[in-house]
């Protein structure tokens, strides 16, 4: 699952629905996701919530063939 905000909720989509609303522009590379990738208290401190296009994700919704 991709947990991201929209407006003032927080949502969660398996990856290939991420998939389809980042095609239909209902998410972009400025939507803030959050980073299952944290691994230190520094690292969720900085990094927890972070732009799409600052995420390993990106790359993935970029390509048609990710999914």
């Amino acid at each position: 699952l991709i947990a991201y905000r929209k407006d003032d909720a927080v949502l969660s989509s398996p990856i290939n629905v991420f998939f389809e609303l980042y095609q239909q522009g209902k998410v972009n590379s400025d939507t803030i996701v959050f980073n299952n990738l944290v691994d230190t208290l520094e690292s969720f401190r900085n990094n927890w919530e972070i732009p799409l296009k600052q995420s390993w994700i990106y790359q993935q919704v970029q390509t048609e063939k990710a999914f």
